[in-house]
């Protein structure tokens, strides 16, 4: 039995990623009822990423087939149709804020966000418009006689109308981010083959790659065996990195604002778990990180420090001097609330949540990679969570 490495949720998925757990739920559905049974859910929670490969995981959700509508049909346009139509027509951000936390995305809502937008696509007035308007005011469509035959021929429908969604979020921060940070050739080899270094040295099986941006790190990391999660809050970098390693089954990557993490959600708070619970991670990336969260987001350098330590066991954190001109052009922007940030304040932080194991200074820079181990202590209170 192969164990999912790391849980996600629908509403941390980039578009790419719900559209092939989309196309996956339709293809079960498909089979399953030319074998007899059928879906008696189609909720996206079904659906878990191993690397970027999608993977059914209720094995319970299957029910003798019936001569009716499908009765996950309503489901699957909340969960899956709606947000995805909504994501290639009107904005693929409006689609993710739209996401509830367990019912997907309201048709009612999904049709007035859409308006006129579709209204020749005979997919969307079917299963957006119409079904809108059937099950308005907390309503239920009629259940009427459906044939097999006419059940698969809405699954086709569906399948082909979503194989064919676009979504547009090629995003210049992907093309950019190498080209404006401001490392040498030098200090960036000595960079990357530092982490590798310390990545083959150490092996670890499981790796979360903090702010992974183009996913170069995250990248190094699977070469290495290492199954990665990478989170970028910029939804379009995410679905790039998505779209370019779809060959690669080791890296999943994720949206997640770590300044806002994934709360907990669901009935008593209980059923969807936060971040850092589900987190306990052999190794964590924090490269050209802290320095944005302690600026931009405005969070104290020791719980920046604590935070990452509550990821996973060993870490390799990148400290970037307060005059390195990238941080000084964030402090510029942040003048008026600007944070206490200096090497005795992080490497106070470093020692209270970690045992230094080694220091890799990096050329041609005012910057310097941080290979640390995180204190017992800490490491069994965040397993326990």
């Amino acid at each position: 039995m192969e164990m999912i490495p790391f849980i996600s949720y629908p509403y941390e998925w980039c578009p790419e990623q719900l559209k092939q757990a989309a196309l996956l739920t339709l293809e079960i559905q498909r089979q399953a009822i030319e074998a007899g049974w059928s879906l008696k859910d189609a909720s996206a929670f079904n659906v878990q990423f191993i690397g970027a490969k999608p993977i059914f995981i209720d094995h319970l959700s299957f029910e003798p087939f019936k001569l009716e509508p499908w009765v996950g049909y309503r489901q699957f346009c909340e969960h899956f149709f709606a947000p995805l139509v909504l994501a290639s027509h009107v904005d693929p951000l409006l689609a993710s804020q739209l996401w509830n936390s367990v019912n997907g995305v309201d048709l009612w809502v999904a049709s007035r966000a859409l308006g006129n937008r579709g209204k020749f696509n005979l997919a969307i007035n079917i299963h957006i418009h119409q079904m809108a308007k059937r099950v308005g005011g907390g309503g239920e469509y009629r259940v009427i006689s459906q044939s097999k035959n006419s059940q698969l021929a809405i699954i086709e429908q569906l399948y082909h109308s979503i194989s064919s969604l676009k979504f547009n979020l090629k995003s210049d921060a992907w093309d950019d981010y190498y080209k404006t940070c401001n490392y040498s050739q030098n200090a960036e080899t000595f960079k990357a083959k530092t982490v590798a270094e310390l990545l083959q040295q150490y092996s670890p099986k499981t790796v979360l790659d903090l702010g992974s941006n183009t996913g170069k790190y995250s990248n190094i990391a699977s070469q290495y065996g290492a199954s990665v999660v990478a989170l970028e809050s910029e939804l379009s970098v995410v679905n790039e990195l998505y779209l370019r390693n779809t060959s690669s089954s080791e890296i999943l990557p994720l949206c997640i604002d770590l300044c806002s993490p994934t709360s907990s959600r669901g009935w008593a708070n209980s059923e969807r778990k936060t971040l850092h619970d589900r987190s306990n991670f052999d190794c964590v990336l924090a490269l050209a990180l802290i320095h944005h969260i302690v600026f931009h987001g405005q969070v104290p350098l020791g719980m920046v420090v604590e935070s990452i330590a509550s990821y996973g066991q060993y870490a390799v954190i990148e400290w970037i001097e307060p005059d390195d001109s990238y941080a000084l052009r964030l402090q510029s922007r942040n003048a008026n609330q600007l944070q206490e940030y200096n090497l005795h304040l992080f490497e106070n932080s470093i020692n209270k949540y970690f045992e230094i194991q080694s220091i890799h200074p990096i050329p041609e820079s005012k910057r310097s990679l941080y290979f640390v181990k995180t204190r017992g202590l800490l490491i069994n209170s965040a397993a326990s969570r």
